[in-house]
């Protein structure tokens, strides 16, 4: 038995140590990027120029009242597995404008909520050149959302007025360690 233990352990500590892949939009479609409301569908266009091969460009329109928002198509959901995992959400944009990105939040039974920090805000003014974004998240202990969550949808959302290249968006998850305590 003490051999079979030890023998084990190794891929025990291999496998627990693993982190999810993160989850990556390369952007080379229209249908990977969609808009909350239809009638919004018509902002978004491929562009050839992106910085790893298509890109979306979204414009809102400066006479538009508030904000539009999307979110992935081909993968709307990522599943939780324990509510305490950090989150991690990056974007690449260029061009002129504001807005914000990061995630919504599902409960197990797909219910949206919105826990505090879950998004942040932005403004970019680069016409050549990429700028990274990015969001890190962990939900904090015993607050009565934490356990709440079992999914997310990355999102973007801009401002009227806006002009912006993004591209490459990606979602991580981060599993929290195990700790394995072996007493004699």
């Amino acid at each position: 038995m003490k051999k079979t233990f030890a023998a084990l352990l190794p891929a025990f500590f291999a496998f627990a140590s693993l982190q999810a892949a993160p989850q990556l939009i390369q952007c080379e479609t229209k249908v990977d990027m969609r808009s909350a409301s239809t009638e919004d569908q018509g902002y978004i266009t491929l562009s050839e120029n992106g910085r790893s091969g298509k890109c979306f460009k979204i414009t809102c329109p400066a006479d538009r009242k508030g904000g539009i928002l999307f979110h992935p198509w081909t993968q709307p959901m990522i599943k939780v597995e324990s509510a305490s995992a950090p989150v991690k959400v990056t974007v690449w944009v260029k061009g002129k404008g504001r807005g914000s990105f990061g995630f919504l939040s599902y409960t197990r039974d797909k219910k949206i909520f919105y826990p505090p920090k879950t998004n942040t805000k932005f403004e970019v003014d680069s016409s050549d050149k990429w700028v990274k974004l990015e969001l890190s998240y962990t939900p904090e202990a015993g607050k009565e959302y934490a356990n709440k969550v079992g999914f997310i949808m990355p999102h973007i959302s801009i401002e009227s007025g806006s002009e912006i290249l993004f591209d490459d968006l990606e979602t991580e998850l981060t599993p929290p360690k195990n700790e394995i305590k072996i007493e004699e």
